[in-house]
């Protein structure tokens, strides 16, 4: 049956044929990065903004804790330093907060979020027994709170931002 046809003709027709696939596979492929960008797109627009909102959240808290163990161990004519730095490290978790707060999505981000929100007034409320038994001079007492509340609380907290990101 093909014998019929010249060498020619059915080069001409293997050539329009591959022509076909290559366009049909290009408007594929063209559609299918769009479908990329509009996904790069939402991760630029919603994802990374709130991630590195969480990640600065997680980072004050640590930093808040660690600061927090410094308020223990530093004598009484340092701690107003240690207390500066407390108060710039709880700033900067609400400042990171808010922002983030303006970025949630779904009802399931916003209860994890507002489950972090209790975890951190908690905390602070925790932190502030600890500053104020340290200030007192009965550091037994507020190393004691700062294990049996803060840390507990702390991790909390760490597990709920953790949430965030999954």
């Amino acid at each position: 049956m093909l014998a019929r046809f010249s060498i020619s003709a059915k080069l001409y027709v293997i050539v329009v044929f591959l022509s076909l696939v290559i366009t049909a596979v290009g408007g594929f492929a063209f559609l299918q990065m769009r479908a990329i960008d509009a996904s790069a797109q939402e991760i630029q627009a919603h994802w990374l903004p709130s991630v590195r909102w969480i990640s600065e959240m997680r980072v004050q808290s640590a930093r808040f804790r660690g600061v927090l163990r410094d308020h223990l161990t530093v004598s009484d004519a340092g701690r107003a330093d240690v207390d500066k730095n407390l108060y710039a490290r709880k700033a900067d978790f609400e400042k990171a907060a808010k922002a983030y707060r303006q970025l949630i999505a779904s009802s399931t981000e916003r209860e994890l979020a507002d489950q972090l929100e209790g975890h951190w007034k908690e905390f602070i409320a925790a932190s502030e027994e600890v500053r104020s038994d340290a200030m007192k001079g009965d550091l037994a007492n507020a190393k004691e709170i700062n294990a049996k509340k803060v840390v507990p609380v702390g991790r909390a907290m760490d597990k709920a931002l953790a949430g965030l990101v999954e």
